[in-house]
């Protein structure tokens, strides 16, 4: 199901797995992307309450370079806002672009460090495998513990 959808990328929730897609279709100006992530952690903490398995995964594929602004505000205002309404679990689809990738790492190991203990992060480079492994995880018993 599409949430929302602009030119600079959109965000679906899949009743499957389930969980949140954040899918960047080019590259995005600050305001953009903080939209696009803006939309996605706001539609999480919505449904969050009715699906208590809900997990996150980032389609990263067309992603380009992000500003070390936006990577700052992503770090301490959606991940945090991400862990304090139960998020557990997220995939990453990797770039293809080099930049791209480097920015992902980059978040990963930052993440990591600050809340390794909250939050397992996993990166494809297949998004049927992510979707695959987010569809395990959602079936663990302690997800639904918040």
């Amino acid at each position: 199901m599409n949430v929302f959808k602009e030119s600079f990328g959109e965000i679906i929730f899949n009743e499957e797995v389930p969980c949140v897609i954040w899918k960047p279709s080019k590259f995005m100006n600050s305001d953009q992307f903080k939209k696009l992530m803006t939309t996605g952690i706001d539609f999480y903490i919505k449904k969050k309450p009715d699906v208590s398995n809900l997990v996150w995964l980032n389609d990263s594929r067309d992603m380009k370079v992000i500003g070390k602004e936006d990577q700052k505000w992503l770090e301490e205002f959606v991940t945090n806002q991400a862990l304090k309404y139960g998020l557990k679990y997220i995939a990453f689809v990797l770039p293809e672009n080099v930049f791209g990738k480097l920015i992902v790492n980059a978040y990963i190991k930052s993440t990591l460090d600050r809340k390794a203990s909250e939050l397992e992060i996993k990166t494809f480079s297949d998004y049927n495998k992510a979707v695959e492994w987010l569809s395990e995880c959602a079936r663990k018993p302690e997800i639904a513990v918040n």
